[in-house]
């Protein structure tokens, strides 16, 4: 069933048929935002965590782009702003909570204006999710919620044939899990 969907995405006739370099790329970009999602997670810092978040989700957007999946694409462009000024949030003019009411309300008018159908209800709420977690400075707080979104956005990428963002959610998981174990489960043994 998969290889018939990708088959159609990617309009290729029968299993052997070459990938065109269109396609190839739009796979490698992906693949590049999957690799900085799954090191996201493996920060105990959250700045650190954010820089991973503001690259990976460039690529994302790129790749969704690329896929003519609008709202992915939008609301990644959106959710790499909003982890650059979240970075900032130690600063007075970041520091305030209509930052966060702010990027819910963008994220809610792009899930409108980019309508693909009820699909975009599943990466809208997600990255409203997703705006909780980055504004939250607990990086244990931040692996809760995000594990919260990944569903959502698993979805959306097997409805658009986003290979590298069904590898993507698989990796966050697994990477959340991870970190879970290593800094929330171990460590407060440790201490």
């Amino acid at each position: 069933m998969l290889l018939s969907i990708l088959r159609k995405k990617y309009h290729l006739e029968s299993v052997g048929t070459a990938v065109t370099p269109y396609e190839i790329i739009t796979m490698a970009i992906g693949f590049c935002g999957t690799t900085m999602m799954f090191l996201m997670f493996q920060q105990n810092d959250r700045k650190r965590i954010l820089i991973c978040q503001i690259i990976g989700t460039i690529f994302f957007c790129i790749h969704f782009f690329m896929l003519g999946s609008y709202t992915g694409s939008a609301l990644n462009a959106i959710a790499a702003i909003r982890a650059v000024i979240f970075f900032n949030r130690d600063k007075k003019l970041f520091g305030s909570i209509f930052w966060l009411w702010l990027f819910i309300g963008i994220c809610v008018t792009a899930g409108v204006l980019t309508w693909e159908g009820s699909i975009s209800i599943f990466p809208t709420v997600a990255m409203i999710i997703g705006s909780v977690a980055v504004w939250v400075k607990n990086p244990r707080h931040i692996r809760i919620l995000s594990i919260v979104q990944s569903p959502m956005w698993m979805t959306y990428n097997i409805v658009n044939v986003s290979v590298p963002g069904i590898v993507t959610e698989v990796f966050v998981m697994s990477s959340i899990a991870i970190a879970i174990i290593r800094y929330d489960i171990l460590k407060k043994s440790e201490g």
